[in-house]
């Protein structure tokens, strides 16, 4: 269960009408920070985003501190900013393998497709944690798909930006 109140950080759940999937909005001054100033850039937005991946891991400690069979996909390249590996070793005192995928927008007669360029998965777990700024959540579908043709899915934690 997902610690809703933090000294400095909140989630709230979102109503989906169904207990398969949740979505939670957290609002803290690092999200909002990434959100709201569209000026951030350079180690001020790559300490905003580390921050906000903290905050992420604390709100599920109790949840990910349970799971054994878990891995990060690093979706190359924003999902270096998140620093996902940091702040799960920060927060949880605990390791977390890394995938890695590429993917590339490719325009095939005005047609937008995604095209997976590059992954090593060679870290497969059936729980995957992915830090991603999802604008049509294209990227982050085919990366998932193309996981999936080498290891189920059971759980998956997506922090991102938007």
């Amino acid at each position: 269960m997902a610690i809703t109140n933090l000294e400095n950080s909140t989630i709230k759940l979102v109503d989906l009408d169904t207990k398969e999937n949740s979505i939670y909005i957290m609002e803290n001054k690092y999200t909002e920070e990434i959100v709201l100033n569209r000026g951030l850039i350079g180690l001020e937005f790559a300490n905003a985003c580390y921050n906000g991946s903290k905050l992420f891991i604390s709100h599920f400690a109790d949840e990910l501190n349970d799971i054994d069979d878990i891995a990060e996909l690093m979706l190359l390249s924003k999902g270096f900013y998140y620093r996902l590996f940091d702040a799960y070793t920060d927060v949880l005192k605990k390791n977390l393998q890394i995938n890695f995928l590429a993917t590339k927008r490719v325009m095939n007669e005005n047609i937008a497709n995604i095209e997976v360029r590059y992954s090593d998965i060679s870290a497969k777990a059936s729980t995957l944690i992915i830090g991603d700024t999802i604008a049509t959540g294209n990227s982050i579908v085919a990366a998932l798909e193309h996981y999936e043709k080498t290891c189920k899915i059971k759980r998956l934690f997506i922090f991102s930006f938007y």
